[in-house]
């Protein structure tokens, strides 16, 4: 056949499969089902730390997990893209707008507080533990006030708990509380890591000797002629301190609330000395005895009136309550301290955005885990750090934060473990004797109990 031939008959061929493709849909049965895109597959959630999708109701699944575990070792990292259909993902070395294909997810990691050489660094992937759905993101600036006794002023418990957040990736700007507010403890033990949070600025209201009744009422309101007023089933000296007998300056509860207000998390430790009045021979009483029995509700009371008080001024703030450690013989946990703060725990989580953080502290016979001589009623770095860690689980646990410290339960056995340089990485955390050193490749160390012979400087 002759090439012309060919080409016509090449033409014919086409024009023929077009018709004939034409005759088969209109021949098609009119009560054919129309060829509908399938439903997109549902997006998975980012990882803590990364910005969500507002349309990703599922968690995030392994391989999305581990993505951003690989993301979160490489610096250069901007963040991930998924692709739900594959179930692949891709590390992204550059910012990139979310994709419009509805398969595909891209998380961006948000940015982290950049920390120079004599900082502690971020902690790795294996040192967290993460969630989804949390109060806060990685990353977000978390606002920390703390209202309390002597524990805010002679221990370093919220400058630790303040380094931890840091070192998980949040940032925390500090509150600009207006009641004569204090950014730094007063004294302190200088401990092994003290080099990374002793320049940290975190605001509180703490007074050294002061109880429950002192920090949760509004100035000298229904003090009588005498001086006194009631408070429960407490007849109260309208004075501050020890003893009732130091600062007749009146300090007013909503002063105090509006200070909480400007943070996002308020530490309450206020009523740590209410059973302590026995030391000063109940003078703030009167000198009539009270028996635990009737300070117990006064706590109880006064602890959920000032969460109270915080949550007129912002319903949005969380307000965590401190548990009591014991200020016994030999610093032992005796049945009524456990009752205590069991009572107090019950009570005020029955309050919104309210939460208690319970912990074991260990007497003397466990080891060396209060200070001494120096107030010798407080615990020192070992015993502040058994706080910080305890409060870090609490926060995890209330979905407050995505991203918590990889802790084993503190149970006793957990808390008293030495064998440091034997230790996994949760393990190493929870002992109250031991610590993970940055400066050393993040080496399981033993944890001192702190010394004062050093002056360490703001």
């Amino acid at each position: 056949m002759r090439p012309a031939s060919v080409a016509a008959a090449a033409g014919l061929a086409n024009f023929l499969a077009l018709l004939l493709i034409g005759c088969h849909d209109t021949a098609a049965p009119m009560n054919q089902e129309p060829l509908v895109s399938p439903e997109p597959l549902p997006l998975f959630a980012c990882p803590p730390g990364y910005s969500q999708a507002l349309d990703a109701p599922s968690p995030p699944d392994d391989v999305v997990k581990a993505c951003g575990v690989k993301c979160d070792k490489m610096e250069g990292c901007r963040g991930l893209r998924y692709s739900v259909s594959k179930g692949v993902c891709d590390i992204l070395l550059a910012f990139q707008h979310s994709s419009s294909d509805s398969d595909v997810q891209v998380c961006h990691k948000m940015a982290l507080r950049k920390f120079d050489k004599k900082e502690a660094p971020l902690y790795t992937p294996d040192e967290f533990v993460e969630q989804i759905d949390a109060n806060f993101n990685v990353g977000q600036e978390i606002g920390v006030y703390a209202i309390g006794s002597s524990n805010l002023v002679w221990m370093p418990w919220l400058e630790q708990l303040h380094l931890n957040l840091r070192r998980l990736g949040y940032t925390l700007p500090l509150v600009p509380a207006q009641r004569s507010p204090e950014h730094f403890p007063r004294r302190v033990p200088w401990c092994d890591d003290s080099r990374y949070f002793q320049h940290l600025k975190t605001s509180r209201f703490g007074r050294i000797g002061w109880s429950s009744w002192d920090f949760a009422l509004e100035g000298w309101e229904g003090c009588g002629p005498a001086g006194y007023r009631k408070v429960g089933g407490l007849q109260v000296k309208c004075q501050h301190g020890p003893g009732c007998a130091f600062s007749k300056n009146p300090l007013n509860v909503s002063d105090l609330a509006l200070d909480a207000s400007r943070s996002n998390i308020t530490f309450v430790s206020t009523w740590f000395n209410d059973d302590q009045q026995w030391s000063t021979h109940f003078k703030c009483f009167g000198g009539k005895k009270a028996e635990r029995e009737e300070i117990e509700p006064v706590s109880v009371n006064l602890l959920r009136h000032i969460v109270q008080k915080i949550h007129e001024r912002s319903p949005d703030t969380w307000v965590v309550i401190m548990s009591k450690y014991p200020e016994t013989y030999k610093h032992k946990t005796p049945s009524f301290i456990i009752d205590y703060n069991g009572r107090v725990k019950e009570a005020v989580e029955q309050e919104p955005k309210t939460v208690f953080v319970d912990y074991y502290m260990p007497n003397d016979a466990e080891g060396e885990f209060y200070q001494a001589p120096a107030h010798g009623g407080h615990p020192n770095c070992r015993g502040s750090q058994i706080m910080a860690h305890a409060v870090l689980t609490r926060l995890f646990e209330a979905k407050i934060i995505p991203r918590g410290l990889r802790l084993k339960e503190h149970t006793k056995d957990n808390l008293l473990t030495k064998e440091c340089g034997q230790l996994d990485v949760d393990a190493c955390h929870t002992s109250g004797f031991c610590w993970r050193d940055p400066a050393d490749n993040g080496r399981c160390k033993s944890y001192s109990p702190g010394s004062f012979n050093k002056v360490h400087p703001k």
